[in-house]
């Protein structure tokens, strides 16, 4: 599509070949993912140009004639768990909530998970950051980007707590009606709303 070579850079570049540039998130990557195109593709390029239908055109001084090159991006791309390996995904998923720009936290097994959609790379949040919360399992429920928090809930002991995601330090939230606080929760944290500055939540014992 036009937009592909419109908000991109593509930079001519020896020996790396034709280098993308995204000024968004200031992520660089190669035109193709295969070495050896990359290679041939760039070898003596002398000029690149992006005309309005959106066709990114090479050119060569060594007489080779004209690529003619249709941008596009792959509607699926697959990340299988690759268990101990870093920055991959180590587990099956288990929640999904949208973070921070280009971001998804994961409900993994034993700690959250942060994808990053510029990079593709998976961050395990460490259990020094989790060392406060109770539970085997730790799923996020709701990010507020704006006020850099997020909520996480505690399973099997269904414990609800927020975390600030600048410090990563998390703290349980305390529910109660009146004076009387509630220590039997039962909460579907795949019904968690965001409500004015805080969070609503919905425990099947007590309600919302």
């Amino acid at each position: 599509s036009s937009d592909v070579c419109s908000s991109d850079l593509w930079l001519a570049t020896h020996p790396k070949g034709v280098l993308i540039y995204d000024p968004d998130t200031k992520h660089i990557s190669p035109l193709f993912s295969d070495t050896v195109l990359q290679k041939k593709a760039g070898e003596n390029n002398m000029q690149i140009y992006c005309d309005r239908d959106g066709i990114v055109w090479l050119t060569y001084w060594d007489n080779r004639g004209i690529y003619e090159l249709l941008p596009y991006k792959p509607s699926v791309r697959f990340y299988p768990v690759k268990p101990n390996t870093k920055d991959s995904l180590n587990s099956g998923i288990g929640g999904i909530v949208p973070g921070d720009r280009n971001q998804i936290w994961l409900g993994t097994s034993g700690r959250p998970t942060i994808f990053n959609s510029n990079n593709g790379k998976f961050e395990v949040i460490s259990e020094k950051d989790l060392k406060d919360i109770k539970g085997n399992d730790i799923y996020p429920i709701y990010i507020d980007t704006s006020r850099q928090k997020a909520w996480l809930y505690g399973s099997p002991q269904n414990l609800v707590y927020e975390m600030n995601i600048t410090t990563r330090k998390c703290l349980p939230i305390k529910f109660r009606d009146g004076t009387k606080q509630f220590d039997t929760l039962n909460i579907e944290a795949n019904l968690a709303q965001p409500y004015h500055n805080g969070l609503l939540v919905y425990d099947m014992n007590h309600g919302f």
